[in-house]
């Protein structure tokens, strides 16, 4: 999954960044990455987790029937 980031953290613009997340369903895991970050807030997005949080609860391995992100949302069905 590939997208653009932008907005303000501290005060500092955000434009054109990219962001790259590697999903694997089977193993319950997400890995996520954001490039083009400026350099001044490279150390404070570290604490940052909120974009990969809800990029791994919306592909999550359901256990014991609890549905993910995308069966919560309504949006598990691709043929629509």
């Amino acid at each position: 999954m590939t997208g653009k980031v932008k907005g303000v953290l501290n005060g500092i613009a955000i434009e054109d960044s990219d962001l790259f997340s590697y999903i694997l369903p089977g193993d319950g895991r997400a890995y996520t990455a954001i490039a083009k970050v400026p350099e001044r807030l490279g150390f404070e997005m570290q604490t940052l987790s909120l974009i990969g949080t809800v990029i791994g609860w919306l592909f999550s391995t359901s256990v014991k029937k609890a549905p993910n992100g995308f069966q919560l949302t309504g949006i598990s069905d691709y043929s629509n």
